[in-house]
């Protein structure tokens, strides 16, 4: 199967702490968000590529990259309006998708056991949930609906789960995937997002899974605050692939 990491946007949240670098290459515990991410992928002997689609200073991300993981199955594409909402940035992807693939961000770290699982799990559209504890305003929330159908976003008073940022797309679905992609682009224009997209495939009879990441620890950075804890989190995702080793 084949990974895509989402590295398009400019963080302008943390944009006190960039310093004429893109969001993806801020260090935790001296390496890239980045490269810790693909560290990860790379654990896993069932993905076989790592797509990354850059967009702000895309330059550095590759420079990076290519120095770093020279000697992996790496390719990096473009997307010039990473001023957009993400589905652009996935649709980027689409020419080069031949296999099941799952999707994350360039500033979500997870154990590799935990996407392993999620792996292992998943089939037809699935995504990677928690319910361990009371979700923020900001957090992306989910609702399973009793007709089967799930709604995605952050403004639901109920829901049942929260959105780790891990989505797996089976091989068979890949073409109604990228097909609602542009369905969407059409209804929403450039600022779709791809939580949009799951709730409208969905509606459509698509049928989207769970795979319950609760037992797992993982953290995004996204704020100021979010990247000093950063490395305290890192240790506890350490932490965590050592305890698990043998479990997955």
């Amino acid at each position: 199967m084949q990974a895509i990491i989402l590295a398009a946007g400019k963080g302008t949240r943390l944009r006190s702490l960039l310093r004429g670098k893109p969001k993806p290459l801020l260090p935790i515990k001296d390496i890239p968000m980045i490269g810790r991410v693909i560290r990860s992928l790379l654990k896993i002997p069932k993905i076989s590529e790592i797509i990354i689609i850059t967009g702000y200073m895309s330059n550095k991300i590759n420079e990076y990259v290519k120095k770093e993981f020279k000697n992996n199955n790496i390719k990096l594409l473009f997307n010039e309006k990473y001023h957009a909402g993400n589905v652009l940035t996935v649709c980027k992807a689409e020419p080069v998708i031949k296999d099941s693939f799952i999707l994350l961000n360039a500033d979500h770290l997870f154990s590799s056991k935990s996407i392993k699982k999620m792996i292992n799990e998943s089939k037809d559209i699935t995504l990677g949930v928690f319910s361990n504890r009371k979700l923020l305003d900001d957090e992306m929330k989910i609702r399973l609906n009793p007709d089967r159908s799930v709604n995605m976003d952050k403004n639901l008073k109920k829901y049942d789960y929260g959105y780790t940022g891990l989505t797996f797309v089976g091989k068979e679905y890949i073409n109604k995937y990228f097909d609602g992609a542009k369905t969407l682009l059409k209804s929403y224009g450039e600022d779709a997002v791809v939580e949009q997209l799951i709730s409208l495939l969905s509606k459509e009879g698509v049928p989207v899974k769970i795979s319950d990441l609760s037992d797992f620890h993982f953290f995004e950075v996204d704020t100021i605050d979010e990247y000093k804890n950063a490395d305290k989190q890192f240790e506890l995702l350490e932490e965590e692939e050592k305890v698990i080793e043998n479990v997955y």
